[in-house]
């Protein structure tokens, strides 16, 4: 009677689901030496004019607070109606068409940078007077000056108008960056992203 009470007892284990793995934990916060400075980037002050193919009237951001916006441009709420920024009239973006590789990295006064929240858009780059909605995932990778990678994306129904932007707040491990990469995952080349009040810390080292 015990030998069968063992031998359902190893059988009821062995049926048993697999326990789940354990996430893999978060990096963990990594400090910067120097003197810290916060800003959150909204690009207001900057003066727009011409005539641009990607967005309306725009131009490239290039060196803006602390960061360097390789492959972005930035224009003004002139079409406010399809899609408002957060804090007018500025915004800033990049269209999938085309070799573009955005980026953003400290300026030569700085070191390294904590991201910590930013607002986010995709719109359909098209004058058809259809909305038809594009699925749009945009991605966030960092270089850490450690040389750890930290990740994170969202996804966001893009429109031809109408588009409402969203905040997305960075985990603690988005700390000590020397790089970080930004990417649309889509289908669709008319597709554009959309950023705003960027938020983050920037470091110096100390005179």
């Amino acid at each position: 009677m015990k030998v069968l009470t063992v031998l359902a007892l190893l059988a009821s284990i062995l049926a048993a689901p697999a326990p789940a793995p354990e996430p893999v934990p978060d990096l963990p916060y990594l400090p910067s030496p120097g003197v810290a400075t916060d800003f959150t980037d909204n690009f207001d002050d900057l003066e727009v004019s011409g005539v641009g193919t990607v967005l309306p009237r725009t131009q490239r951001v290039n060196q803006y607070g602390a960061l360097f916006y390789r492959d972005f441009v930035y224009s003004d709420d002139t079409l406010s109606l399809f899609f408002a920024p957060p804090s007018p009239k500025n915004f800033i973006g990049f269209s999938a068409v085309g070799r573009v590789f955005p980026q953003l990295c400290p300026t030569d006064k700085f070191q390294t940078f904590d991201l910590k929240s930013l607002y986010y858009a995709c719109i359909i780059n098209t004058f058809v007077p259809v909305n038809v909605p594009a699925s749009c995932t945009i991605k966030f990778l960092g270089r850490r000056k450690d040389g750890d990678t930290v990740f994170e994306q969202v996804d966001y129904a893009a429109q031809s108008f109408g588009a409402k932007y969203n905040k997305v707040t960075f985990r603690k491990e988005f700390s000590g960056l020397t790089q970080l990469d930004i990417s649309v995952n889509n289908n669709n080349p008319f597709l554009v992203a959309l950023f705003d009040d960027i938020e983050y810390t920037a470091y110096k080292q100390e005179n």
